[in-house]
């Protein structure tokens, strides 16, 4: 077995985690993998450094140390290999983490082969423009928003089953059921158990009585369009990244990917019990 480490330095604990887990790993014979670019830092670890492309295929997972951010854009990049992954948490949160700092013994569990592979939905998102037409992968969420200023924007979204609803907020937020506990739990939206494929739909800020969040058929192909008369900025967002900016006539296509992230648990903490510990609800 061959483990791809994809360490977050940002984290202060990333760089021990990292030495720790690579230990382990090596004590039950599993060889393990690392970027050429992290050489420096890591001079003693008994592991191959490479290319990111020669570790992502010749690895048979992804092993992320950090936060929820790492672990998002890791796991989209282990897609692309079609290649499982593995969190431990480095950062504040870590929900979607599979280990926490001080249970790493727990890594033993991969050679015995006692985990389990959970596969999570995912969005594709196309931006269209009279300039043509880029694409976006999402396994949190898709946000058109106003940037950040405080002056709310005019949004519609529309379904091939309904006709267009209006929005006049902050933004909106599409989210698979992953990205459910993220940017939309913290804009009311619904919490969605990770086994029921749908996609998320809540509002930021809404001006009205009446705006409430929305859940979709998985199978829904969603367009949003921001209003001509928007006298700001409208911008698109995808799992956290930097803004594209929505010129007049743009919009945005958001339906299910047909790729997958396979997230590798393994410890028996389900879903609601993860909610618990991770949101101090009691």
């Amino acid at each position: 077995m061959k483990v791809f480490l994809i360490p977050n330095l940002e984290k202060a604990n990333a760089v021990s985690c990292t030495i720790k887990a690579a230990a382990i790993l090596d004590a039950y014979g599993v060889a393990t993998m690392m970027e050429d670019r992290y050489h420096g830092v890591f001079l003693n670890l008994q592991t191959v450094f490479s290319s990111f492309d020669t570790c992502a295929s010749e690895c048979d997972l992804f092993l992320s140390v950090g936060g929820d951010g790492t672990m998002i854009q890791s796991a989209k990049q282990a897609v692309l290999f079609d290649k499982p992954i593995l969190g431990i948490n480095a950062g504040r949160l870590g929900f979607m983490a599979g280990l926490e700092a001080d249970e790493l013994s727990l890594l033993s569990k991969l050679v015995t082969g006692e985990y389990r592979t959970q596969k999570r939905m995912m969005l594709d998102c196309v931006h269209h423009t009279k300039q043509g037409d880029t694409s976006y992968l999402a396994l949190n969420d898709i946000v058109v928003s106003n940037g950040g200023l405080s002056r709310m924007v005019d949004i519609s979204v529309s379904c091939a089953n309904a006709g267009p609803i209006s929005y006049r907020a902050d933004g909106v937020i599409l989210s698979t059921p992953t990205g459910s506990t993220a940017y939309a739990l913290s804009a009311g939206g619904p919490l969605i158990d990770p086994s029921v494929d749908s996609i998320g739909l809540t509002a930021i800020c809404p001006h009205s009585l009446m705006t409430r969040p929305a859940v979709f058929s998985p199978d829904t192909v969603l367009i949003v369009r921001p209003s001509p008369i928007n006298r700001n900025s409208v911008y698109l967002t995808v799992d956290g990244n930097e803004g594209e900016e929505l010129l007049t006539g743009d919009y945005i296509e958001v339906k299910r990917s047909e790729r997958v992230v396979k997230l590798i648990s393994l410890k028996d903490t389900g879903f609601y019990e993860t909610l618990r510990k991770k949101f101090g609800i009691e």
